[in-house]
């Protein structure tokens, strides 16, 4: 696996200005890369890192990989990828990109993530924190609905756990 945590720069009238491309990860099939809108006015929430979780969502027993973007861009790439691993099926880690196909459709700058079983199923749920309103998708047999909640309120939430 590579992981790079660049953080490229050019000089704008004597100020320092930040890319938007914060940490490259590279798998075969696993290519991610962190936007977070950085345009050089050194808001606090840009200079803080999204949420990755390791969770089996299409039960076939292989850990996928869920990971936070930090932007409210509406762009394919600047929403939240889950990558699905393909052990099971071809006998070697790669990754397919299938959010969409799995019900995630979060657009939100992303904070944290956790993975519990919100509704006592069997199935892993995931909590979304978010610089806005945070969101709790429900597994339902491997496909996700978002939950409405008290903790949708435009607030700015960081970590996230579950406990039992």
């Amino acid at each position: 696996m590579f992981i790079s945590a660049c953080q490229n720069s050019d000089t704008d009238v004597g100020i320092e200005k930040q890319l938007h491309n914060l940490v490259d990860i590279r798998y075969p099939g696993l290519v991610f890369s962190h936007h977070n809108q950085m345009d050089g006015a050194y808001y606090f929430h840009e200079m803080m890192g999204a949420g990755l979780a390791v969770i089996g969502v299409d039960g076939d027993g292989d850990l996928d990989v869920y990971l936070r973007q930090g932007s409210v861009n509406l762009a394919a790439e600047s929403r939240d990828h889950l990558f699905i691993n393909q052990w099971a099926e071809s006998g070697e880690v790669s990754f397919v990109e299938m959010g969409t196909v799995f019900g995630i459709k979060n657009f939100g700058y992303g904070m944290g993530i956790c993975v519990g079983d919100y509704d006592n199923n069997g199935d892993s749920d995931i909590f979304l924190s978010n610089l806005g309103a945070d969101e709790l998708l429900e597994n339902n047999n491997g496909y996700f609905t978002e939950k409405p909640g008290p903790w949708q309120t435009e607030l700015w939430s960081t970590a996230a756990v579950f406990f039992d």
